[in-house]
């Protein structure tokens, strides 16, 4: 059940229909697999918390596909998992002429339910010595990081691009992504961390106060995760936390992060248009083509003429460059491939440089090897 503050969002029958929902959650003991309607008749699997990590291994079709089961779909997926789903009455048919639409329903579904996502872009915000000031000056630079992602974000809203960013802090830092799916989304959250990005240098440069704005590290990787919703008290909350591997990954390659460096995880993510896999080089030449939306946004008074973005690489002629794919090794013993990203912004008021270049990483622990970037991509990496 909704908050009160958050009710005057939700209809009368959205209301009840979350109504129906809150009951079967129980303040956070079962989960929400699914849903199916017939007429005014709703009926709503759902299992204890401590048993859906064991069915959704053993029946992975079940937090993957969407949570509207058709009627055969619900009862093969009861007979399957032997579970006993609850049948609830409603005043009001679902998707009927005076009903609830499907959409609807699933919105409401999703903060009492547990979705995987197979492939979204997040971004790791890591603050520099964060440990080493006071709890005063932490407070001060984790307010200057999440007034960067809010600014970041309002003006990516403002020039059209589909965002509803959630963020989840780690202590230091925030994991931020972007709520919206699909390969247009994960490219506008590139976009935003180049926005943060450069809203914190320029507050850095013009701060009253020594170490009240961070230093960043930053890394951004495309991989899997599970999203949920924490209990809290008679509700879930309505921001989302997330937890799987691109979080783990994420996790891993901070730790080989040096301070100002862009480090982005390679990857294949699938392009539903092409039907192709998308790598990193492909995946910032495409972000790149979206570069004209930007000229003459406005960044903290620096009104921008220009953006480019590359993977760093050695030169090989006038108008050639290799990228160069790094290899490091965590602390687990686990091997992650690796590429250093830079972004230029050129505005009115001088040029904004983004991440580390490649003779600024000689600090960076981690073997390397230049590839000519036509050919040599579109493998998985092992």
């Amino acid at each position: 059940m909704l908050q009160q503050k958050n009710r005057h969002a939700l209809s009368k029958i959205e209301y009840d229909v979350d109504r129906v929902f809150n009951k079967i959650w129980d303040y956070g003991e079962n989960i929400v697999l699914g849903w199916s309607s017939n007429g005014r008749t709703m009926r709503v699997l759902a299992a204890p918390y401590w048993q859906v990590a064991e069915l959704a291994a053993a029946h992975p079709a079940v937090i993957r596909n969407g949570h509207r089961f058709s009627h055969a779909k619900m009862v093969k997926t009861v007979e399957r998992l032997n579970l006993r789903p609850h049948e609830v009455e409603l005043a009001f048919p679902i998707d009927g002429e005076d009903g609830l639409k499907d959409d609807a329903v699933n919105r409401i579904i999703r903060r009492y339910s547990l979705n995987y996502v197979p492939h979204r872009a997040v971004v790791l915000f890591d603050i520099v010595g964060f440990s080493k000031v006071n709890s005063l000056q932490q407070v001060a630079q984790l307010n200057s990081l999440a007034h960067s992602i809010n600014f970041a974000s309002r003006k990516l809203i403002g020039l059209g691009f589909n965002v509803e960013i959630n963020r989840s802090t780690t202590g230091d830092g925030f994991y931020v992504w972007n709520c919206v799916e699909g390969l247009e989304a994960d490219t506008a959250l590139f976009h935003l961390m180049t926005l943060i990005l450069a809203n914190n240098k320029i507050a850095r440069k013009s701060a009253h106060m020594e170490k009240m704005v961070p230093v960043l590290r930053t890394c951004i990787a495309i991989d899997s995760h599970y999203e949920y919703y924490h209990a809290t008290d008679f509700t879930p909350e309505t921001n989302s936390y997330i937890v799987g591997n691109v979080t783990i990954k994420l996790a891993r390659m901070c730790d080989k992060t040096l301070p100002g460096q862009i480090l982005v995880g390679d990857f294949l993510r699938p392009d539903q248009d092409s039907r192709e896999h998308m790598h990193p080089v492909d995946f910032i030449t495409r972000a790149c083509t979206q570069g004209d939306a930007f000229k003459d946004l406005v960044v903290s008074d620096h009104e921008i003429v220009g953006i480019k973005s590359y993977l760093t690489g050695k030169r090989v002629s006038d108008n050639k460059f290799t990228v160069r794919r790094y290899k490091v090794k965590d602390k687990h013993g686990f091997l992650h491939h690796l590429f250093n990203a830079k972004v230029n912004i050129e505005t009115d008021r001088g040029p904004i440089y983004l991440g580390l270049q490649t003779g600024d990483l000689n600090s960076f622990e981690a073997t390397a090897v230049d590839i000519f970037p036509d050919y040599a991509f579109g493998v998985p990496i092992l």
